[in-house]
């Protein structure tokens, strides 16, 4: 209740998705998942919610209590229960009971029925796992750059993960942190936000050499590995899990990159238009050249926060104005003024702004006809517009070429999978230091190459700066 409040401009925004980065878990079921959150805000409940952590280290489970007598441990005592997880888990590999949460959703259903059938304690043990205030994995890779640092995030060791929960923060052997996040829960822009808050915290504590010493090196808070009561079937869900996780994360291409060649406050000082305006017409044009000038329906996420829980509309940002700018920027015949391509980059980057803010003012068109389509569901009714054409064609019903997020003008970035077979996912910040995105593919689909689009889209990036730099139009 002490975090700041958020703002768009002069809008304050709703920060009830924070509630659900604490104590909060995705419980499988037949046909729809339940979440379930136990995290209350001093004012909901004068009783604290569970304050233990949970730890995955080589498929081994431990829990200890971040509190002695509410007493935060110091950062020296909490490395000394990491020091003893460490330890106790190089000595063989575990289950890795975590895997179960990449199966397919009533399987893993049934096998936590099942779980829970054996032995009490393997109830207690979801609900200690379930209800963690956080869980972490420490991982044995040793990552040397930002796109091995996101295979680890979203492709590797499911037998450390439990993709359920919320938030799962992954501690690599040189020491740096990724997340696997469940959007359920929250907006990615919401473990965006925290993570930049920790780094900030971390970086005041460090100019002021102020970290806390240990204070009792025999406190009586201890580690406890969290052991499950299993049988061959459990064993062999685990297997198969293990398999059909890799069989997808196999199938996906991530390439990160760190353009330092252009920044937030280049594209502020020379192109004079919103940084993220920049990237999405950037974005485009790179798509263009690479896909014999086809444009490509987008997905944007624009947030409608300002509005009582809200959470996001699409921003549909393949418009007629950016398509008519990328033709006149792929002119063979080189006869377009270059005021000419100027005056069309305006008015798409206008165009743009203003598809921004209408779907953040919650008037799109997606979220209203995705409510109506679950209000058809429901009542076994036929949703007639999901077969037709021109709505699949404009990316509808999960058709979206592009799926594309901001970050916002953050140090941390994030990514996921295309949201349909033959498109990419793209996910960026806009730093002072640089814009770093994040492009995903899928390598059996034969017409899309993360690693060109990444590259087409790094070139034309410095190129459009680097035009505005030397203009005089």
């Amino acid at each position: 209740e002490r975090y700041p409040i958020s703002y768009m401009g002069k809008h304050p925004l709703t920060m009830h998705q924070l509630k659900h980065f604490f104590n909060t878990c995705r419980i499988p079921h037949k046909e729809c998942d339940e979440l379930v959150s136990s995290f209350r805000t001093v004012s909901e409940d004068v009783q604290t919610p569970p304050t233990h952590v949970v730890v995955i280290r080589n498929g081994h489970l431990f829990t200890f209590d971040l509190y002695e007598s509410k007493k935060l441990l110091t950062p020296p005592e909490i490395l000394q229960k990491l020091d003893d997880i460490v330890k106790q888990s190089n000595q063989s590999p575990g289950l890795g009971l975590g895997a179960l949460t990449a199966l397919p959703r009533d399987e893993w259903a049934e096998i936590r029925d099942h779980l829970c059938e054996i032995n009490e304690q393997n109830k207690i043990n979801f609900q200690m796992i379930e209800q963690a205030l956080l869980v972490y994995a420490l991982d044995d890779d040793n990552p040397e750059n930002i796109t091995e640092v996101a295979c680890i995030g979203m492709l590797k060791n499911p037998q450390s993960r439990w993709f359920d929960r919320s938030n799962v923060y992954i501690v690599t052997q040189n020491g740096l942190i990724v997340a696997n996040d469940e959007h359920s829960a929250y907006e990615g822009i919401i473990p965006t936000q925290i993570g930049d808050h920790i780094q900030n915290h971390i970086d005041s504590l460090e100019k002021i050499n102020s970290w806390p010493i240990l204070s009792d090196p025999y406190n009586k808070i201890i580690v406890r590995e969290i052991l499950f009561i299993y049988d061959s079937r459990v064993f062999d869900a685990i297997n198969r899990a293990i398999k059909l996780f890799y069989h997808s994360a196999d199938n996906i291409e991530i390439k990160a990159i760190n353009v330092t060649q252009c920044t937030k406050e280049d594209i502020k000082q020379y192109v004079r238009i919103h940084p993220d305006t920049f990237f999405q017409l950037c974005l485009q044009l790179a798509y263009f050249k690479l896909h014999e000038h086809k444009p490509a329906p987008t997905y944007e996420t624009a947030s409608t926060r300002r509005f009582y829980r809200g959470r996001t509309e699409t921003a549909r940002t393949c418009t007629p104005e950016v398509v008519a700018w990328c033709r006149a920027m792929t002119n063979s015949n080189n006869q377009i003024p270059e005021i000419e391509k100027r005056k069309l980059f305006l008015i798409a980057a206008n165009r743009h702004q203003e598809v921004m803010t209408e779907a953040s003012e919650n008037q799109g068109c997606d979220r209203h006809l995705f409510g109506l389509s679950m209000i058809a569901y429901i009542t076994g009714k036929p949703f007639e517009l999901a077969n037709d054409p021109s709505w699949i064609k404009s990316g509808g019903g999960g058709n979206f070429i592009l799926s594309t997020s901001c970050s916002g003008f953050t140090i941390t970035v994030g990514g996921t999978s295309p949201m349909c077979l033959n498109g990419y996912g793209v996910f960026y910040r806009l730093g002072s230091d640089a814009v770093t995105f994040v492009v995903t593919a899928y390598r059996s689909c034969s017409d899309t190459n993360a690693q060109a689009l990444a590259d087409s889209i790094e070139s034309t990036l410095i190129d459009m700066k680097t035009s505005f730099m030397k203009s005089n139009l």
